[in-house]
């Protein structure tokens, strides 16, 4: 047996679609052209190797006296390219054999005798049956984009005889950096498998407690022209890492811009980002997104999806340092450590309380990762509220054991929430913080205001921690239908832009019709069925005030 570790190539910018065959436009999978069917020459003989690449890690550290964050590349180490596939090709391209890589990177394939072959390692880690999953690496900037068919990533060797004995190849994905010249026109071929890698982690993580887990494909877009920009996607102005499950090409997207942001090694924003898919397809999130950033006062939705991804990628890599890093030679950056807490962030509508509380839970020997991940993907699926740290700390806590009640019970207080048997998805008993400011209180409490037909209601709504998702800005409304039929919704406001959306266990109700009888009157129907539906109302006028009352119409 032979060893044959060489320089290899990485088809960085080869658009896949035309290399390996046309590829269908799910997350992932390619589309092989049809075996020869001439039988091969003589029997076949068994290549196998180790696909690794290269991994950055992103660390603390100090830069003018304050804390930071930079890619250590002095510290980069070969780590085992997990659960992709490799495929052996000849010499037009066919597949003869497809193999994935194990836990420690390694691979085994039968071809047949005396042939040309290249080793092909792609980016997507792929299981069927149960459990499955489906994630694939893509180039958004390629062509294909538009159409679902971006182009994969793929990391070849070179071509080589298979010969007529055993054949040991290895395949490694390095990180195109190289000191003092900074990454240059280098191919950066381990980027795509960095991502792919904490991806496994994350799966493997889930596995632990759901065996049979059956995850939704996904899409991952990473290119070194990524930027935070906003524009067009297919030039790299993705605003910054997100995922992005309303787009016409749903996925995550993921910074690469060299010198400006890069998050490939930023291993706790891939796991973040991850964790809103996991959120969003495995459980729910009513999240209306928008910004954010440690220490803002959120709409409870978003603070419980932000907090959530956080927690999330504390979890999945056992580590409560979450980096991101970015600027020149990735040398600037950010750190939260999930294990501490500012008091003055206490509260339902901080990401920083939230994934501080959740990252403690996990961490606990009386809760753990398993009833966690039951509460997410059982009861705060199928919640009559909107999701937040409310509906999901009741249902954790009706399923815990007395001693795990406790503890759920002394983290909530720690961060001014209600807890006990006051507890419960509405926020129905929650006192008000003494971390905001007094004059909110008849704005933020309660959490969700009672619209009953026949009896009016009149609220305000401020813009004091900020516009479109901070606390505040919009009024939750709790609606209890007692008898089925059509029901009139009339809003008085003096600002043209009020939006008005109902849900029903996290759908959307449609309108039936709407009208303006006056220049500062809106009326929508509805046809709605007996039960409770959760209405929120926003407008452009934040500071001012509103009156609805809503009426059975037939």
């Amino acid at each position: 047996m032979r060893l044959i570790n060489r320089r290899l190539i990485a088809l960085m910018a080869v658009p896949l679609m035309a290399l390996l065959g046309a590829c269908d436009s799910g997350s992932g999978g390619d589309s092989a052209a049809p075996p020869d069917p001439t039988p091969p020459p003589g029997p076949n003989i068994s290549l196998s190797g180790q696909v690794s690449y290269d991994f950055v890690p992103a660390v603390p550290a100090i830069q003018e006296g304050y804390e930071s964050a930079t890619l250590d590349y002095d510290q980069t180490q070969a780590k085992p390219v997990r659960g992709v596939l490799v495929k052996a090709v000849d010499s037009a391209g066919d597949t003869l054999a497809t193999a994935t890589t194990d836990a420690q990177g390694g691979f085994s394939l039968s071809v047949p005798k005396n042939t040309q072959v290249r080793l092909r390692a792609i980016s997507q880690i792929v299981q069927t049956g149960q459990p499955s999953w489906d994630f694939a690496v893509r180039d958004n900037t390629s062509a294909g984009f538009a159409d679902n068919q971006a182009a994969f990533y793929a990391l070849e060797g070179p071509a080589f005889d298979s010969g007529e004995t055993p054949q040991t190849h290895n395949l490694h994905a390095a990180s195109g950096w190289a000191g003092q010249d900074g990454y240059g026109q280098r191919v950066r071929a381990a980027a795509p498998f960095a991502i792919l890698d904490q991806v496994y982690t994350a799966i493997e993580k889930i596995r632990s407690v759901d065996p049979d887990v059956q995850l939704h494909p996904l899409n991952i877009y990473w290119s070194p022209e990524n930027q935070p920009a906003e524009g067009d996607v297919a030039l790299g102005e993705i605003g910054t890492s997100h995922f992005n499950h309303m787009s016409d090409q749903p996925g995550l997207y993921i910074l690469g811009k060299a010198d400006v942001d890069t998050d490939e090694y930023d291993t706790g924003v891939i796991v973040h980002e991850w964790g809103h898919y996991l959120e969003n397809y495995a459980s729910r999130s009513d999240s209306i997104g928008g910004s954010h950033t440690s220490g803002d006062r959120l709409n409870m939705t978003v603070a419980f999806g932000e907090g959530f991804g956080n927690a999330l990628a504390g979890i999945v890599r056992d580590d409560p340092l979450y980096v991101d890093t970015s600027g020149p030679r990735q040398s600037i950056g950010m750190v939260l450590d999930l294990d501490t807490l500012d008091t003055a962030d206490a509260g339902w509508f901080s990401e920083d309380a939230i994934q501080y509380t959740l990252y403690q839970w996990y961490k606990s020997p009386s809760i753990g990762l398993a009833p966690i991940y039951g509460a997410l993907v059982g009861p705060q699926k199928t919640t009559p509220a909107l999701t937040s740290l409310f509906s999901f700390a009741t249902y954790l806590r009706a399923s815990a054991p007395a001693d795990a009640q406790a503890l759920i019970d002394q983290s909530l207080q720690a961060i001014q929430v209600i807890s006990g048997n006051a507890l419960d998805i509405w926020g129905t008993h929650q006192y008000y913080p003494d971390n905001l400011r007094p004059d909110m209180r008849d704005i933020i409490l309660p959490i969700y205001r009672d619209l009953n037909p026949g009896a009016p209601i009149g609220f305000c709504l401020s813009e004091t921690y900020g516009e479109y998702n901070k606390l505040g800005n919009r009024a939750l409304l709790r609606i209890r239908i007692p008898q089925a039929g059509t029901y009139r919704l009339t809003i008085q406001t003096e600002d043209e832009s009020t939006e008005f959306q109902l849900q029903d266990g996290g759908q959307i109700i449609p309108e039936s019709s709407t009208a303006n009888p006056s220049p500062d009157t809106l009326t929508i129907d509805f046809q709605l069925a007996t039960g409770t539906y959760v209405g929120q109302l926003a407008s452009e006028v934040i500071n001012g005030c509103t009156n609805l009352l809503l009426s059975k119409q037939h």
